[in-house]
């Protein structure tokens, strides 16, 4: 029986926003790499091993189509595993040139009339530099398939931990919501803050309601370009790789600043943005406290269904929230971070957003809640999402993974943060015709964590100070 889809995912297939907007394919690469073309799984292994496994799933063997009534992921008989696995021979002699060429993969669609397959394939870039011979296993699929965090989820059909045992998923078992225990508000509170839950909850229900009114960001040198009622979607795209970073120093700062390991990273991505555009002469960024630059924060809830055919689905929910990139003391940046941080944490302003983009939206007409989804996203200057992932190395086809990264291109720039096996993974797609000289963004990044942690006197490990300058980055 065909599992009736949500309309967040009937959005996706359809074309969440206006078609004057010329969005691209929503596509969300998974970017597993391994040190080398000899040391990674060859196009057999995945043809013959991976492909079946991911295909006795309802959503990979299907392609979305309107019943009439409703939306449903419509099997495709007699599909062949080597249609979903092809090569790529690159020649890179960097990680930055690497990225580049996973993000040109975006270039073939997985929606081509021409291809008739499901949405999604493997592709093996195999990267024939000597002087840098790392090459990754792409995973590509379409975000009408699943969030992040649920094809983060059915990964486990292809990995296994370095012992041979089975992975039961990219994300951590203690991030995965118990269903029977989780409810509206996830944070302990204190009896001042209960008795204040009423009012939030007002707050948090015409936040979300006029969210589409929402005050457009200022032009920043970060966001000229993507943002406003005039921007344009010129159709190119850059994905920019990021140093690793060690995950104990950020837990150190974590715990020094006694805030979430993600509030670390927002605030770091806030400082980021504010040294970018000091860097940039941006007269914009002047305006101190009274800058507007919001992020859309992908809030994701995980399912611990033993069915991975439950699991694949869209719930996900994009809530605002102000990155305080005015602010000059790094202190007052936190504080402003943390207060918005809070605000997601601590009120229903997520129930809200579920209900709005699940029923409400459902009920319009297509052009109209197409255009409340553009009003949003035209409003925010990128979107930024962080998902935990394996805290051990993890192997495919018995090959070792050297390091895991997650891309999604959108109207505006994506920043996704993953971590694996103690480090902190980050990638930026971005329009590099719109944002000059956003290539030389990893390194306000890196150089943002530094004043985190001199702030608070934690040492910073030499591989973070050497991602700090700018000669090395602009190569």
């Amino acid at each position: 029986m065909k599992r009736r889809v949500s309309f967040t995912t009937q959005n996706i297939a359809m074309g969440a926003l206006p078609d004057y907007m010329e969005m691209f394919e929503p596509v969300i690469q998974v970017l597993i790499s391994f040190p080398s073309i000899k040391e990674m799984p060859t196009e057999e292994e995945i043809t013959n091993t991976l492909v079946p496994r991911f295909l006795k799933l309802d959503r990979m063997k299907g392609i979305p189509r309107n019943l009439g009534k409703e939306w449903a992921f419509v099997p495709k008989e007699n599909l062949n595993p080597e249609q979903f696995v092809r090569s790529v021979d690159v020649t890179c002699n960097s990680i930055k040139e690497l990225g580049n060429q996973a993000q040109k993969l975006n270039d073939d669609e997985l929606r081509a009339k021409e291809r008739d397959l499901p949405w999604w394939e493997f592709v093996l870039l195999r990267n024939h530099s000597k002087e840098f011979p790392e090459s990754m296993l792409v995973l590509r699929i379409d975000h009408a398939i699943g969030d992040g965090l649920s094809i983060g989820r059915i990964c486990s059909l292809i990995m296994t931990n370095m012992d041979g045992s089975q992975v039961h998923s990219l994300i951590p078992s203690n991030l995965v919501l118990n269903k029977k225990k989780s409810s509206i508000i996830q944070e302990k509170m204190k009896l001042s803050e209960m008795l204040l839950l009423p009012l939030r909850t007002i707050k948090a229900c015409f936040s979300i309601l006029f969210l589409p009114c929402t005050r457009v960001d200022h032009q920043i040198a970060f966001s000229k370009g993507v943002v406003g009622r005039h921007a344009k979607n010129s159709g190119v795209r850059n994905l920019i790789v990021f140093d690793e970073i060690p995950l104990d120093f950020v837990k150190r700062i974590k715990n020094k600043a006694k805030i979430s390991l993600n509030d670390v990273l927002i605030v770091t991505l806030s400082q980021a943005i504010h040294d970018f555009c000091h860097y940039k002469e941006c007269s914009v960024i002047k305006k101190g406290r009274r800058v507007i630059c919001k992020a859309t924060m992908t809030f994701g809830i995980p399912s611990d269904h033993p069915d991975l055919n439950e699991v694949l689905h869209n719930g996900w929910y994009p809530l605002s929230l102000s990155l305080g990139v005015g602010h000059e003391d790094i202190f007052q940046r936190i504080k402003h971070v943390t207060k918005g941080t809070k605000e997601l944490k601590t009120t229903p302003i997520v129930v809200f957003q579920a209900l709005l983009q699940d029923k409400v939206l459902a009920l319009l007409p297509r052009k109209l809640s197409q255009h409340i989804a553009g009003a949003v996203y035209k409003a925010h200057s990128l979107t930024c999402t962080n998902v935990p992932g394996p805290q051990k190395q993890v192997m495919v086809m018995d090959k070792p993974v050297s390091n895991c990264r997650f891309s999604i291109g959108h109207l505006h720039s994506v920043l996704s943060m993953l971590s694996y096996d103690g480090k902190i993974n980050v990638t930026l797609v971005a329009d590099d015709d719109a944002i000059t000289d956003v290539h030389l963004f990893p390194v306000f990044f890196h150089r943002a964590l530094v004043k985190l942690g001199e702030a608070f006197e934690v040492e910073v490990p030499q591989e973070v100070k050497n991602a700090c300058s700018l000669d090395q980055s602009s190569i």
